[in-house]
C-alpha cells in the first residue's frame, strides 16, 4: 500500500486488519480512488477539528479519518474502465456508479465496532442531499450526523479540487461559488455558510494531502 496511508497524524497502523484488506483491495483495484479517500479522509478532519471545541465533538479526529477514508470502498463493486473514464458518464452508467454508495454499506458490514457504523453511516450517506434528491435514500441530510454532512462536502471539494488527467483542478473562487448555489440544494446551508472564514485553509490541507498522495 503507499506510504501516505502511514503518515501522521492519523495513519492507518492501528486500523483492524479487516479494514486495511480492504484498503488494499481499493488500491489495487484503483490507486485513484483510495488517493481521494485519502484526501477525503483528511479534509473532513480538517474540517471538523475547526468547527467544534474538542469537548463539542461526538468522536474523535481519528474515529472520523479512518471512517471517511472508506467512505468510496463500494466502488470495488464498479468496474475499474468506469471509474477510470476520461469523459462525463452517460445515464447507464452514472447508475451503475451510484451503486457504490449502498454497496460500500454491504462491505463495511464486516468491520467491527464501532468503525463497523460510523464507516457505514458516511459510506451510505454521503451521496445524500439537503432536499433530499441524493442516493441511494433519497434521505434529506438534516437527519444525518454532522460528521456525514461534513465528508459529504469535503468529497465534492476534492473531487472538484483535485486535477485529474482529464481536467483541471478548480480554483478556489469557482469552488466557493459551487458551495453557496447549492447551499440548501445539495449540502447543509448553515455548514456551507460556517465555511466563509475557512476556505483558504481548507484549500492549504489539500494541496498538503495532495502532495502526499502525489509522492507515491
Amino acid at each position: 500500500m503507499p506510504n501516505y496511508l502511514y503518515q501522521p497524524p492519523y495513519g492507518v497502523a492501528t486500523l483492524a486488519p479487516e479494514a486495511l484488506d480492504l484498503l488494499e483491495r481499493l488500491y489495487r483495484h484503483d490507486a485513484d480512488t483510495l488517493a481521494h479517500s485519502w484526501r477525503v479522509a483528511g479534509l473532513s478532519a480538517s474540517l471538523y477539528a475547526r468547527l467544534l471545541d474538542p469537548q463539542a465533538r461526538s468522536l474523535s479526529l481519528q474515529a472520523l479519518h479512518h471512517a471517511a477514508l472508506l467512505h468510496d470502498i463500494g466502488k470495488l463493486s464498479i468496474p475499474r474502465e468506469l471509474l477510470q473514464a476520461p469523459r462525463a458518464l452517460i445515464p447507464e452508467e452514472r447508475c451503475l456508479m451510484q451503486c457504490h454508495a449502498s454497496e460500500g454499506g454491504l462491505l463495511l458490514d464486516t468491520l467491527g465496532e464501532p468503525l463497523r457504523t460510523l464507516s457505514i453511516e458516511i459510506a451510505v450517506g454521503h451521496h445524500e442531499c439537503w432536499d433530499g434528491s441524493g442516493y441511494p435514500g433519497q434521505i434529506m441530510t438534516k437527519a444525518l450526523p454532522l460528521h456525514c454532512r461534513v465528508v459529504a462536502l469535503m468529497d465534492v471539494f476534492d473531487a472538484l479540487a483535485s486535477p485529474r488527467a482529464y481536467k483541471a483542478g478548480w480554483p478556489l473562487d469557482r469552488l466557493i461559488a459551487l458551495f453557496v448555489a447549492q447551499a440548501g440544494r445539495q449540502f447543509d446551508p448553515q455548514l456551507t455558510g460556517r465555511l466563509s472564514p475557512l476556505w483558504k485553509e481548507l484549500l492549504a490541507v489539500h494541496h498538503q494531502l495532495l502532495d502526499q498522495t502525489r509522492s507515491d
